[in-house]
């Protein structure tokens, strides 16, 4: 047996093993994953049928790149000027997702506290006062960490 390929996402194997088996040569999977890392799975052929394979991958990956080339029918791109015009309007109209999350955080906390406080269970209500301040604190944290990534306009 002789290792044709390999690579790490099974899918892809599973594809080129079909693509394979399309062609007439019967490939074996190299599955030898330990554990949760991502391992190669390598594709291997019989000895006799090894360069068969690798002609029929090559036909496979030359293709792949040809359909890759730029779209005939693609609109031109805008010039930079107008680019930056419409970069602008997108960044004012961006969806703000950190507010409606608070909120949605602080409606669902606010409603425990005040209904185990009403109950008088006093470990329930700490719990929710705590996942309260918890969710707010990384919610806090993930908003400054946000705008420190975004480019300054």
């Amino acid at each position: 047996m002789k290792r044709v390929y390999a690579t790490v996402d099974r899918v892809e194997a599973e594809v080129l093993c079909a693509l394979l088996r399309d062609a007439g040569i019967e490939p074996a999977l190299d599955d030898s994953a330990v554990g949760l890392a991502p391992a190669p799975v390598g594709i291997h052929v019989r000895d006799e049928d090894a360069a068969s394979a690798a002609e029929v991958l090559a036909r496979h990956f030359e293709k792949d790149a040809k359909d890759s080339e730029a779209d005939p029918e693609a609109p031109e791109p805008l010039p930079p000027d107008e680019a930056a015009q419409f970069e602008e309007r997108v960044a004012k109209g961006k969806f703000r997702i950190g507010f409606w999350v608070d909120l949605i955080g602080i409606a669902f906390w606010g409603i425990w506290i005040y209904y185990y406080g009403r109950q008088g269970d006093a470990a329930k209500l700490g719990l929710g006062l705590g996942c309260l301040l918890l969710w707010l604190t990384v919610n806090r944290v993930a908003g400054i960490l946000r705008k420190k990534k975004e480019p300054a306009s």
